[in-house]
């Protein structure tokens, strides 16, 4: 038998411990967890016309923490908290929110190298409406995060604009798209005539021979055609990657 008794857990306002109101709160749902044996009166039925009391070996366990595998947290568990504190049940987590979402972004902001731009540009109406805040913006040749627009004039399209960089490293990649190599199978009957993109961009075009089959490198996925119902195509391998366009 467990003594785990039931946690809840609190937030407190300063050094006194005076509780401090969060809304919403937020916390995993761990499941069910041992603990000692208690009983719960309750009626048996929602007319309310007899009682029963029920023995009970559980818990809810609800937590800052998740529970990763077992039933208790783990170094590997993920967190609610910018800073980890010890836990009521299992191992602290290495992982905080801060480290995990927070901290690449502060280094930038105080790495000496950074710079942060305040410029006057003209962005066309569509292009504004595709704008999001950390797009990655290229600019006399570097590339910068896109941290504010400001004051955009619909008439002129004239507006003020903040640029972040140098962009954090990695930040391009999470954009780039992998390009295969493919086999490729003419139509049984047909002489097929392949068309596709690949990986630089470029439209290319083969002819193969009722029956016959090839291979062609690096190609954008799901750019590939053929004007032959019976013709077929499967991709052997990664073989490149692009940036995809914003």
């Amino acid at each position: 038998m467990a003594n785990n008794k039931l946690y809840i857990p609190t937030f407190i306002s300063d050094d006194k411990y005076n509780p401090a109101r969060v809304q919403p709160r937020l916390f995993y749902y761990n499941g069910l967890i041992d603990a000692p044996d208690y009983n719960v009166y309750a009626w048996t039925a929602a007319s309310g016309f007899s009682s029963y009391t029920y023995p009970l070996t559980q818990i809810p366990y609800f937590d800052h923490y998740n529970v990763v595998s077992g039933s208790l947290p783990s170094s590997e568990s993920d967190s609610l908290l910018f800073y980890n504190e010890f836990p009521s049940y299992g191992v602290s987590p290495s992982k905080t929110l801060y480290s995990e979402y927070w901290n690449t972004y502060i280094e930038l902001l105080y790495n000496p190298t950074t710079r942060l731009i305040n410029a006057e540009a003209v962005i066309p109406l569509a292009d504004y409406f595709e704008l999001e805040l950390n797009d990655i913006i290229e600019w006399r040749g570097n590339y910068y995060h896109l941290r504010a627009v400001n004051e955009y004039s619909f008439t002129t399209n004239e507006c003020k604009i903040q640029l972040l960089g140098p962009i954090i490293e990695g930040t391009l990649d999470a954009n780039l798209i992998e390009c295969y190599s493919y086999t490729i199978y003419a139509d049984s009957e047909l002489d097929t005539q392949f068309n596709w993109i690949d990986c630089d961009g470029d439209s290319q075009s083969t002819i193969i021979s009722a029956g016959g089959g090839s291979s062609i490198t690096c190609v954008r996925p799901g750019t590939i055609e053929a004007d032959t119902r019976g013709a077929t195509w499967t991709a052997a391998g990664v073989c490149g990657s692009y940036q995809q366009p914003k």
